[in-house]
């Protein structure tokens, strides 16, 4: 971490402290902002969804803390990126492997949910649909988002209740509180969109579609060590939000082309 920049402002003895409040609910809302709305959209109006996402971030962040304590006797870690590189990649390989089983547990999910359904008396028989199956798969991405924005982000962004800010000696372009709130927000979408990619996958036998969240999540946490480059904190926050525009586009293609019917007539040329 670097030094402060200035904070201050506003005379009276409650000037720098109303300004650190300030910018921590500013970069609250630059962070979390995509989340909530997906929250917001997809998965508020579904208690289901709402529970899946709650239990869908505590497994997240236990596996998480799971794969950072195996690098515990090595800490502390030499400083640079390539030093940094072998955790991160490590990480998101053993988070990516558990996806599979993300996705299997929320098969039998789906299964007790239509089970469920055809239990009430005088009911037609109940299945999921595409778009339920859909929205589900973004709740347990939704998940996995905040379980990373918990441990990764918010543990280190109440520092900016302070009357100052930080910027990495080799980035004064961008200060740090707010190159974690960018970095959150496009992981945000990256992982809540990308699941759902990473289930149609494994529910289609698409092995692109399978495999596209695997390489956006390393290639976002590799981003992350261009930070450590003269300026390279703005090239990491760009490559990372370009990662979520590109997995909220091709996501937003797989659905239109399985739910509307335009998209499934060209799905079917």
């Amino acid at each position: 971490g670097g030094g402060g920049g200035g904070g201050g402002g506003g005379g009276g003895e409650g000037g720098p402290r109303g300004m650190g409040l300030l910018g921590y609910l500013g970069y609250l809302g630059v962070g979390l902002g995509p989340g909530a709305a997906v929250f917001a959209v997809c998965v508020a109006p579904r208690p289901a969804l709402v529970v899946a996402a709650i239990a869908s971030a505590f497994l997240w962040l236990s596996a998480l803390l799971a794969a950072s304590a195996l690098w515990r006797p090595f800490a502390p870690l030499p400083g640079g990126a390539r030093a940094a590189a072998a955790p991160l990649i490590f990480t998101v390989a053993a988070t990516e492997a558990l996806r599979p089983l993300f996705w299997r547990g929320c098969r039998r999910l789906e299964a007790g949910l239509e089970a469920a359904a055809n239990q009430r008396p005088g009911g037609a028989r109940a299945r999921m649909t595409y778009a339920d199956r859909a929205a589900l798969a973004v709740a347990v991405g939704l998940g996995e988002a905040l379980a990373h924005a918990v441990l990764l982000w918010l543990s280190t962004a109440t520092l900016a209740l302070g009357s100052a800010t930080r910027y990495l000696p080799a980035c004064p372009q961008m200060d740090f509180f707010l190159a974690g709130a960018l970095s959150s927000a496009a992981f945000s979408l990256v992982f809540s969109f990308g699941n759902f990619l990473a289930f149609s996958g494994y529910a289609e036998g698409r092995r692109g579609l399978a495999l596209w969240t695997p390489a956006a999540h390393l290639g976002g946490a590799l981003a992350s060590l261009l930070s450590f480059a003269p300026g390279g904190c703005v090239g990491a926050v760009a490559v990372q939000g370009a990662l979520a525009a590109l997995t909220l586009g091709v996501a937003a293609r797989v659905f239109w082309l399985r739910t509307d019917p335009r998209g499934r007539a060209w799905n079917a040329l």
